[in-house]
């Protein structure tokens, strides 16, 4: 588990957290029932990329919080697969 009281490691994770929550606001402007209230054509691509991302960077949010690093790798699956159990659980759960 990172310190988050070293300032470095605090500005990491919130510019991660901040950053994942942009691209879920993205992506929730451009689904269906957004689309729907402003007479318009779902954005179905531009909601799945942007979903994608914000689960990217809330997985390795994640795992810089229990392992004092933020992976390379891009891949959901992956990226799933290095967490504890417990995160894991909590996904389910959701």
């Amino acid at each position: 588990m990172i310190d988050l009281n070293n300032k470095n490691n605090f500005n990491k994770y919130v510019t991660l957290i901040r950053t994942a929550d942009d691209f879920f606001e993205a992506a929730l402007r451009c689904d269906l029932n957004e689309s729907i209230k402003v007479k318009k054509y779902p954005l179905m691509i531009p909601n799945f990329v942007n979903s994608a991302f914000a689960c990217e960077l809330y997985l390795k949010a994640t795992l810089f919080l229990n392992k004092n690093e933020i992976p390379q790798k891009h891949k959901l699956d992956d990226l799933f697969l290095e967490l504890d159990q417990e995160d894991k659980k909590g996904i389910y759960d959701i």
